[in-house]
C-alpha cells in the first residue's frame, strides 16, 4: 500500500493516517519534532561510479582471498568501490576487474585473527570493537566507565599486533535505544521506533513490522502512537543479534512501504547491505532524520549492561533512546535497524536488515 497524498502537512498526516508512515512518521507530532537533516534524502540508491558495483567487488575479493585482500570499501569521493589488497599482482587483478585498488598491510585473515581474539576475552560491558577496512586495522573502542585493569586487559590482546590494533577511549557509554520513543510502544510501556514494513515470501497478504529485538523480548501486544493496537510480537532474536518481527493484525491500520523523510516519503523496494564509508539516512522517534557515513561494518558492542551484540553497522550518526527499532536506508533500498549508541561521541549501532528478513523468511516491499 502507498500513500496517496504525501504532500499533507506532517502534523495532518500523523493525526490523519495513524499509524501510515510507519518508521518515524511520529517524529513530527507533539513531543517529536523531526530534527533538520544534515543531508537531503536520496531519490535513488547509490550510485556507483563507472567500475564494479559493491557486490561484485566484494565477490572479487572473496575470489582473489582473505590472505591477499583486506576488505572492501566505497571511496565516498569518487564513488567507486575500494579492494584493498596486500600485494601488486592482486592490485591489478582488481584494475583491470574495473575497481579501485589500494595495498594495505595486513589481510583479512590477520585482522579478524585479532578481532577473534577480542572474542575470547571476557566481555567488558560499554566496550566495542571491529575491522576498520578503511584503516586497515581493528580499532577498540572504550566508553568512560571501563577501569585501568579492564583496559590493560584489552591492550595486553592488541599490543603484540603492533599498529594492526588501536585502542582509543571514546568516553560516554554504550547504550541500548531503549525507552522514551513514541513511535511505538507496548502495552507494558516499552517504547522504540518502527522499522520497516514487511510480509512474508511465501504469503505476500501476510504483513509484519520489523525492528529491533530488544524492544520486542518479553512482550506481547504493540500500538501505535496513537495508542491504537496494530499487532503482536511473533519474533525476538536478542543479544548477539538484534532483530524483532511484530505481526500486524489490525485492518484499520495501514501497513505502507516506506519511510517519512523531511517533505515528504521515501518509497522502499527492495533491501542490501551497507557499504564502509556509504552515506547513509536514519530516522528515529527522538532523534528524527539525519544522515551520515558507516564507519566500520561487522562491529561488536558490549552495552553498557553486559549485552553483546555483534556484525553491527557502526554509522556516525546522533541517535539517543527511544530511537531503537528505526530504519537505515539509502534511497530506496532498506539496510539496517538501530541497536544501540553513544550519544557522548555521535555513533550509533545498526543491525544489517538483511540477516534479519532471512531469519524471520520475510521481505521489504
Amino acid at each position: 500500500m502507498r500513500l496517496k497524498n504525501p504532500r499533507l502537512p506532517v502534523q495532518r498526516r500523523a493525526a490523519v493516517l495513524a499509524f501510515t508512515l510507519v518508521a518515524g512518521a511520529v517524529l513530527a507530532t507533539a513531543g517529536g519534532q523531526a530534527q533538520p537533516a544534515t543531508g537531503s534524502p536520496a531519490s535513488k540508491d547509490v550510485a556507483i561510479a563507472a567500475g564494479l558495483s559493491g557486490p561484485d567487488a566484494t565477490a572479487l575479493a572473496g575470489r582473489l582471498g582473505r590472505s591477499r585482500t583486506g576488505g572492501v570499501y566505497l571511496d565516498p569521493t569518487s564513488g567507486r568501490m575500494v579492494v584493498t589488497v596486500t600485494d601488486a599482482e592482486a592490485a591489478k587483478v582488481v584494475t583491470d576487474a574495473g575497481a579501485a585498488a589500494k595495498l594495505v598491510t595486513y589481510s583479512t585473515t590477520q585482522l579478524d585473527a585479532i578481532a577473534g581474539g577480542l572474542d575470547d576475552v571476557t566481555p567488558i560491558p560499554n566496550t566495542a570493537y571491529g575491522v576498520d577496512v578503511v584503516n586497515n586495522e581493528v580499532l577498540v573502542q572504550v566508553g568512560g566507565t571501563v577501569g585501568e585493569a579492564e583496559l590493560a586487559n584489552l591492550r595486553a590482546v592488541t599490543e603484540p599486533h603492533g599498529r594492526a590494533a588501536r585502542v582509543e577511549r571514546v568516553g560516554g557509554t554504550m547504550e541500548l535505544g531503549m525507552s522514551g520513543g513514541e513511535t511505538i510502544r507496548s502495552r507494558t510501556g516499552r517504547r522504540c521506533t518502527a522499522g520497516f514494513n514487511v510480509r512474508s515470501k511465501t504469503n505476500p497478504n501476510s504483513l509484519f513490522l520489523v525492528t529491533a529485538g530488544h524492544c520486542t523480548q518479553g512482550t506481547g501486544d504493540w500500538l501505535d502512537h496513537g495508542s491504537t493496537y496494530f499487532g503482536y510480537k511473533v519474533g525476538a532474536r536478542y543479544p548477539t543479534y538484534d532483530y524483532g518481527l511484530i505481526r500486524h493484525y489490525s485492518a484499520s491500520v495501514p501497513k505502507p512501504g516506506n519511510v517519512w523523510v523531511p517533505g515528504g516519503l521515501q518509497d522502499i523496494t527492495h533491501s542490501r547491505d551497507s557499504h564502509a564509508q556509504e552515506r547513509v539516512c536514519v530516522n528515529g522517534s527522538t532523534s528524527g532524520y539525519t544522515c551520515g557515513p558507516v564507519q566500520v561494518k561487522h562491529w561488536t558492542v558490549v552495552y553498557s549492561n553486559g549485552d553483546k551484540v555483534k556484525d553491527l553497522d557502526f554509522v556516525s550518526v546522533c541517535r539517543d533512546h527511544g530511537d531503537s527499532g528505526g530504519p537505515m536506508f539509502h534511497g530506496n533500498a532498506a539496510l539496517g535497524l538501530m541497536s544501540g549508541f553513544n550519544t557522548s561521541n555521535c555513533q550509533a549501532y545498526y543491525q544489517p536488515i538483511n540477516p534479519a528478513l532471512a531469519w524471520y523468511g520475510v521481505e521489504v516491499y
